[in-house]
């Protein structure tokens, strides 16, 4: 019997190229992560803490392995079945094998590690995780995709998990019924359009349908995103979902956008109107199709909430509203604690749909301006004193170039909103380096099933 090859896990009846491993605990994004016997890291797809699993090397990255499990010896006590048949292969909701309450457990430790080990806090002031929307049929406005699943077949759906198509998605548990049932058209339509004459879709170039339902009143704005030049389907698409849904539709929209390009995206109306009314957070507001609001309704009085405590007494004093989109945080501020509030965001439709809100209900203080943040902060003068900044930056985060305006304005606090764990830490570390002290941390389960978790956090001043 020849002697095992140094550095690689050895388990009897598991082949030299696998490992037999125990998940330990989850990482940000939904992976499960366990140790093998020579100490590297495994991250591991679709594992839940407690499985035993034998496992196969995916991506050797040396100091850590990206793994596939090929096979489930035991089945963590954790584990639940999911209440969706494609859960398995879609992308969109990895913990939904989890019962709610160990999804929010593992969410708030995604926050506490990413602050200790990329943002360097000691001890981070990370606070009991809100919940704030319901388990299923949450979510205002879901995107699918029309493309291939890997096999050439052309289905609706969502992006599997990494490379592999896209998944046919029949209905999704984390949108209303009423949006299922346009989903569903959607699909009757792509399925007749594609025995009709195959070149009209297949031709077609990152083909999306976006479907967004008003908490207000029910109604729902359909987009259909395309890029690439004309779309000569989108009035069949169009009439399909009228006809079906008189009931609930609000308008049908196409949005054109050009390939490898920001911006520029051309909105045509193709039935109905193209903005959908809707009450977030107490105010008014007649949205776009493309404009980004809060995608769980039930989640925005709970963040309003957290960043009017956080901002403080501002009661007459100056405060930033940035990457405010339609100006939600800032209107409420203004309306509720008495601020003078300058908003910016680089959306035109979302600023100009945040300042008719203001004329609509005769809201005063509130000053929104179509501007890139950093170009916007370089305007400001200095000697200005702002008693508080609030911050939605997207995804990347607020960036080396704004924490460093951000510097050398005089403000007493931050008030950030992240949408992920990492790039929280990033800006907390860089503030950090820069001025400013975190004091509180609160994570927000705005999206359950899914990996993602909110953070709603509050940075200091220092003296000096």
């Amino acid at each position: 019997m020849s002697e095992p090859e140094p550095g690689k896990p050895q388990d009897m009846g598991v082949p030299d190229d696998r490992a037999h491993l125990t998940v330990d605990r989850l990482a940000a994004g939904g992976r499960g992560i366990a140790r093998a016997e020579d100490g590297r890291v495994w991250f591991l797809p679709r594992a839940v803490p407690g499985d035993v699993v034998v496992a196969t090397v995916e991506r050797d990255r040396g100091r850590y392995v990206e793994g596939r499990v090929v096979d489930l010896e035991r089945a963590s006590d954790a584990r639940r079945e999911a209440p969706c048949p494609v859960q398995d292969r879609c992308g969109g909701c990895p913990l939904m094998t989890l019962d709610e309450d160990l999804q929010r457990e593992a969410k708030t430790e995604f926050v506490r590690d990413a602050l200790v080990r990329i943002g360097k806090v000691e001890n981070p002031p990370v606070e009991p995780l809100r919940s704030a929307s319901a388990s299923f049929e949450y979510r205002n406005r879901v995107e699918v995709v029309i493309g291939d699943d890997g096999s050439g077949t052309l289905v609706v759906g969502l992006h599997a998990e990494g490379a592999g198509g896209v998944v046919d998605v029949e209905r999704c548990l984390l949108q209303p019924s009423p949006a299922n049932a346009v989903l569903a058209t959607v699909r009757e339509t792509v399925a007749r359009l594609e025995a009709e004459t195959a070149s009209v879709l297949l031709q077609r170039a990152d083909l999306r349908v976006v479907i967004r339902t008003s908490g207000a009143n029910g109604k729902i704005l359909v987009a259909l995103r395309h890029s690439g030049g004309a779309f000569p389907a989108a009035a069949q698409f169009a009439k399909a979902i009228a006809d079906a849904h008189t009931d609930v539709l609000a308008g049908v929209v196409s949005i054109g956008t050009r390939p490898g390009q920001r911006g520029g995206s051309r909105t045509r109306t193709l039935v109905g109107r193209d903005t959908l009314d809707d009450v977030i957070g107490g105010l008014r507001f007649r949205l776009p199709a493309s404009t980004f609001v809060q995608v769980s309704h039930a989640a925005v009085p709970v963040l309003c909430d957290l960043v009017e405590n956080m901002a403080g007494r501002v009661r007459g004093k100056n405060v930033l509203d940035l990457y405010a989109g339609v100006g939600l945080f800032g209107i409420r501020l203004a309306r509720h604690g008495g601020a003078r509030v300058g908003g910016c965001d680089a959306d035109t439709e979302a600023i100009a749909c945040g300042i008719a809100t203001l004329r609509r209900e005769k809201i005063v203080g509130v000053e929104l301006t179509h501007a890139p943040v950093a170009r916007f902060l370089g305007q400001l003068s200095e000697r200005t004193e702002f008693e508080t900044i609030v911050a939605n930056p997207p995804r990347a985060g607020l960036g080396a170039n704004v924490v460093r305006r951000l510097a050398r304005l005089r403000a007493r606090r931050i008030v950030l909103i992240s949408c992920d764990p990492a790039t929280l830490a990033r800006d907390v570390r860089a503030l950090g380096e820069s001025a400013w002290t975190l004091e509180r941390v609160v994570p927000v389960d705005v999206f359950p099933q899914t990996a993602h978790v909110e953070s709603v956090a509050l940075l200091t001043r220092r003296a000096g």
